[in-house]
């Protein structure tokens, strides 16, 4: 009944009720601190009428501290130690002011200088006492409210630390949420056996097989925000064999600046367990080659391609040309700008790179300072089945795309390679790896500056392992991996964007950057976790099925040729490759490429250009069923 009436109430009034407690408490407080210091229940009638007008001029003072520090901005139900001790300040405030104010009054004629010290006390005793009393109200009747709804999910929490604490508190207030905690996990062993908010710590993480099975757990929550991806990795081998689903809280800085609550959970994806900490940008080079200039992107709509535009928004372009042959990957990339709130002028353009005549039109209309060309084919057993499409747009749209920026003469030229451009064994590598010398070919003599940044996979792209694993556990398997022992190198698509543009901030001409992309991994192992993640045991709920290599596919990727040579930069995560210049013959082999005549023994044209391209046997005699 109290409770409804209490819900009901808008803010304003709540918090005019707690001011008209507060106001009762500080006449209350002031005149039992007479009283006790005197002695003396029934005060004299003229002191009595003195201490009632003190009263009177204390009120505002005392309520005016109380409000600078914060005491009206708390909710009662949810009071803690903070709220204490901002009780304990408001109320050490208001006590000198109050002294001060009743001197000049009345120069505190009758009035024991004492009687402030025991106010003081008695303040913190009622406004903290009544507020902790309200929220003990709250709890017990959540704990009603528990007991009448049926929690199915058994659930147990890693990590007995502040995050914990917020989680189980957030759990136990909301009815609705069907979390039954069973109790905690934590590798302190100083923590075994305590209890947190009602629930023990039953053991460590290692443990978590043994108490899925004697207890029926069905989930497991990680609730330590600051875990590393090791460590993340490290806890995740536990859970392999026990049908557990597991689910992780949001960044510790999300939920304290309010972005999230606590309990919206989430699923512990690849991401947590591949991505590194976040990437920090040298701002001064970024921004002097981005803020205020006119940026194109190419393949905007793309994976790589849209994160560049995102974070190249941020750095404040006087103008962002975001262009892409897909018109939903377009339309899709102006939804996500449609959130952002920005002062930077974005046109989205539908073009093809393979069109030059288009290119130079764009060229001429916006006079572009920086261009990010992100636009290509990247999927290796589909270009393999297409070479001469690969040809035409990873090869020939660069060539495009260089030859119009040296006639406008663009500042600077950024071109997205890959780590499969390395040592090629396939026809998408191969014809990347040209798309770097034909940049490198046109840095000789140009104002124009050519870079290029070569990396590895990105996690979640279109079309990607990750993706993929995903969608064939949900449809529950086989889960398909070429060999069990391939391996490849993975960063986040935001990480990949921001290194990008670093490097392309370093870039004096003609130099291939190569990013850090940290460990390789192994996916075995990677479709493996995400299966233990999912909840389903391996063999008994879906198998892993291994098909062999694809055409064009190698067991491991590499990010430098024989013959280059790494530098640091001024970044971590940035090398720079210098090799062999690019032989003066690439103009005349190029022309062989569109040579209709020559279209059968397009690969064996790829390996003139790329002595080092592996051509694959098995598609020598397959080209002549393709033209």
């Amino acid at each position: 009944m109290i409770k409804n009436i209490i819900d009901r109430l808008s803010s304003k009034q709540k918090t005019s009720i707690v001011m008209t407690y507060d106001v009762v408490l500080i006449s209350l407080t002031f005149l039992i601190s007479f009283q006790l210091r005197l002695n003396q229940f029934f005060l004299e009638r003229e002191l009595f009428l003195n201490v009632l007008k003190q009263i009177i001029v204390i009120i505002p003072i005392q309520l005016i501290c109380f409000y600078i520090m914060g005491l009206y901005k708390g909710i009662w139900r949810y009071s803690s130690t903070a709220d204490l001790s901002r009780i304990v300040r408001g109320v050490t405030l208001s006590i000198p002011f109050s002294f001060l104010l009743l001197f000049i009054f009345n120069r505190l004629e009758f009035t024991p200088r004492s009687i402030f010290f025991i106010q003081w006390a008695l303040l913190i005793i009622g406004i903290g006492g009544g507020r902790f009393a309200y929220r003990l109200y709250r709890d017990s009747l959540l704990e009603k409210g528990n007991k009448n709804y049926k929690r199915t999910r058994k659930t147990l929490i890693i990590g007995a630390g502040y995050a914990a604490q917020l989680l189980i508190r957030d759990i136990k207030s909301d009815v609705r949420s069907d979390i039954n905690i069973v109790g905690l996990l934590d590798d302190d062993i100083n923590k075994r056996g305590k209890i947190l908010h009602g629930f023990k710590v039953l053991g460590a993480v290692s443990d978590v097989s043994q108490l899925a099975k004697r207890h029926n757990i069905t989930e497991v929550i990680i609730a330590i925000p600051s875990a590393t991806k090791d460590e993340l990795t490290h806890m995740i081998s536990y859970f392999s064999g026990t049908n557990i689903k597991v689910k992780t809280i949001p960044k510790l800085g999300d939920i304290i600046s309010g972005k999230v609550q606590i309990t919206k959970l989430r699923k512990v994806t690849p991401s947590d367990l591949l991505g590194r900490d976040q990437v920090k940008l040298n701002m001064n080079s970024v921004s002097s080659m981005i803020t205020n200039e006119v940026i194109f992107v190419t393949g905007a709509g793309g994976s790589i391609g849209s994160e560049l535009a995102i974070q190249i928004e941020k750095l404040k372009p006087a103008k962002l040309i975001c262009i892409d042959i897909s018109e939903l990957n377009l339309y899709n990339l102006g939804f996500r700008f449609e959130k952002v709130k920005s002062d930077t002028k974005i046109d989205y353009v539908i073009a093809d790179i393979k069109d030059k005549s288009r290119l130079d039109v764009l060229f001429q209309k916006y006079r572009p300072n920086i261009l990010f060309h992100a636009a290509a084919y990247k999927h290796v057993p589909m270009m393999e089945l297409n070479p001469f499409e690969a040809i035409k747009v990873n090869v020939f749209g660069t060539k495009n795309l260089v030859e119009i920026s040296k006639k406008y003469q663009l500042e600077k030229f950024v071109l997205i390679s890959t780590d499969k451009a390395v040592n090629p064994t396939n026809v998408m590598g191969t014809t990347k790896r040209i798309a770097e010398m034909i940049c490198q070919h046109a840095q000789v003599g140009s104002r124009t500056i050519f870079n290029m940044v070569r990396f590895g996979n990105v996690l979640g792209s279109s079309g990607s392992v990750i993706p993929r694993f995903q969608k064939q556990i949900e449809q529950g398997g086989p889960v398909t991996v070429t060999h069990p022992d391939i391996i490849r190198y993975f960063m986040s698509i935001p990480e990949a964007a921001q290194l990008v543009i670093q490097a392309g901030s370093l870039g004096k001409g003609g130099e291939i950057f190569v990013l850090d992309m940290g460990d390789p991994v192994k996916i075995y192992d990677l479709a493996k976790q995400m299966i233990t993640l999912a909840g389903l045991n391996i063999g008994e709920d879906i198998e892993i099925k291994f098909t062999g290599l694809r055409p064009g596919e190698k067991l491991f990727e590499e990010l430098l040729t024989d013959t280059e040579v790494t530098k640091p930069t001024v970044h971590e995560r940035v090398k720079v490759a210098k090799e062999e210049r690019v032989q003066a013959s690439l103009e005349e082999k190029l022309k062989k490429l569109l040579n209709k005549d020559e279209m059968l023994c397009i690969r064996k044209i790829l390996q003139e250009i790329v002595p080092e391209y592996k051509i694959p046997e098995s598609q020598i005699d397959k080209d002549k069923s393709f033209f």
